[in-house]
C-alpha cells in the first residue's frame, strides 16, 4: 500500500454496519478534526486519489466528503495545488461556548507551569506581529531584500552535499560565518575579535538569555533601560533575576538613574545606539560612566547593538565592547537590517 506523510489520517475509522454513508462518516471526522485544530488551518489535505487508496474507499467517496467540506466553508480547493483547510472557519463567526473550568487541585487537576512560567503568563506579553499592514518597528523594507541572490547562494551550498552543513559539528558557531562576521565587525565597527569568540544565534534576545544563564545567579540584580523591549524583561526575570529600571533621557542610559540599587547590580543591559523604543543614543560621557561602573563593581555590561547600522544623523559612536572587551558582552543582529526571518544574530564572548 502506498504510504503518505499524513499520520493523522490513519486514525480515521468507519463503521460499515451503520446506515450512514461512508462519505458522511469521512466528512464528520474531518470536520471534527478541523474544528479541534488537529488539522491545522492552512494544512493541505491528501489528494483524493491517495486518501481513497489509503482508506480502502472509492475515490468518489472522498471527493463527496471534500466537496461538502468546501461547501460548508472548512476547506478551499485550489486548482492545480490541492485542497487546503481554511484559515477562518464557520465557527469563528459565532460566539464560542465557555470552556469547562479545569480544577487546580485534586485527582483531575492538570500539571501547573513552573513559577517562572507562571510569571511569564502573568506579564501578559503582546501577541506576535501580524505582517499584514505592519507598521511596527524593527521591520525593514522586505520588498527590497535580495531574494534572487540569496536563492542562488543557498542553491549552490546545497549542491555541495557537504555533511558539515547539516551535522552536529555545524552548530559549533558556524566557523566560516563567524570569520565573515568578524571581518565585517572590524571594518564597520572597529571591533577586533577572533572568530572563535563569536557565537551565532537567532536574535539578541537569545544572546541575553545565554549571557544571563552563564554569568548570573538567581536573585542577582540587573539594570535595564526604561522603557525597553518587554520580552527582554521577561527573559531576565524568567531566570530569577531582579530587574531594576533606569529611566532614559535624551543622553541615553545613566547608572545614577537606577538609584541606590545601582550598587547591588551585577549586570547592566543596554542598547547604546538608537535605543528601542525611546530612540536615544548614549553620549560618550554616559558610555564612559557605565564602563567605569562596571570596572568598579566589577560588573558585566550586555550591549545590544542591533540598531547601530541604522543611523539618521551624526557620527557613529565607538561601541562599549571596543572600549572594554573584557567586561562587555556584545550582541548584534542582521535581522533588522536585512530581514527578521533570517534569524541571524551573534554574540561576542570576552
Amino acid at each position: 500500500m502506498h504510504a503518505f506523510n499524513y499520520p493523522s489520517w490513519h486514525r480515521i475509522v468507519f463503521d460499515r454496519s451503520r446506515g450512514t454513508p461512508l462519505n458522511e462518516q469521512l466528512f464528520e471526522q474531518l470536520r471534527r478534526w478541523i474544528r479541534d485544530g488537529i488539522v491545522a488551518p492552512g494544512a493541505r489535505l491528501p489528494p483524493s486519489r491517495v486518501m481513497a487508496e489509503e482508506l480502502g474507499l472509492s475515490r468518489n467517496t472522498v471527493v463527496l466528503a471534500y466537496e461538502r467540506l468546501a461547501t460548508e466553508g472548512y476547506v478551499a480547493r485550489r486548482i492545480g495545488a490541492g485542497t487546503f483547510v481554511e484559515t477562518m472557519l464557520p465557527e469563528d463567526n459565532h460566539p464560542r461556548a465557555e470552556t469547562a473550568v479545569i480544577p487546580v487541585s485534586g485527582p483531575n487537576a492538570l500539571p501547573a507551569p513552573s513559577r517562572r512560567g507562571q510569571a511569564l503568563l502573568d506579564m501578559n506579553l503582546p501577541a506576535e506581529r501580524i505582517e499584514t499592514y505592519d507598521l511596527s518597528a524593527g521591520v525593514p523594507a522586505l520588498n527590497e531584500f535580495p531574494y534572487d541572490e540569496f536563492a542562488q547562494i543557498a542553491s549552490r551550498r546545497w549542491r555541495e552535499h557537504a555533511s558539515a552543513h547539516t551535522g552536529y559539528d555545524y552548530s559549533r558557531g558556524a566557523p566560516l560565518l563567524a570569520t565573515r562576521i568578524a571581518g565585517y565587525l572590524a571594518e564597520a565597527k572597529a571591533i577586533n575579535c577572533r572568530p572563535e569568540q563569536i557565537i551565532v544565534i537567532g536574535n539578541t534576545l537569545q544572546a541575553a538569555a545565554l549571557a544571563s544563564h552563564v554569568l548570573l545567579d538567581r536573585g542577582d540584580t540587573v539594570l535595564v533601560e526604561d522603557p525597553c523591549h518587554l520580552p527582554e524583561i521577561a527573559t531576565l526575570e524568567a531566570f530569577g533575576l531582579v530587574t531594576v529600571p533606569a529611566p532614559l533621557d535624551r543622553q541615553g542610559f545613566d547608572t545614577e538613574a537606577a538609584g541606590v540599587m545601582v550598587r547591588e547590580a551585577r549586570m547592566a543591559v543596554v542598547s547604546p545606539t538608537e535605543q528601542w523604543p525611546f530612540g536615544c543614543t548614549m553620549t560618550s560621557d554616559r558610555r564612559q560612566k557605565l564602563l567605569d561602573w562596571a570596572a568598579d563593581r566589577p560588573g558585566w555590561i550586555f550591549e545590544d547593538d542591533s540598531n547601530s547600522e541604522i543611523r539618521w544623523s551624526g557620527e557613529a559612536q565607538t561601541t562599549l565592547y571596543a572600549r572594554d572587551p573584557r567586561r562587555v558582552i556584545y550582541a548584534g543582529s542582521f535581522n533588522r537590517m536585512l530581514a527578521p526571518g533570517l534569524r541571524l544574530a551573534y554574540l561576542i564572548a570576552p
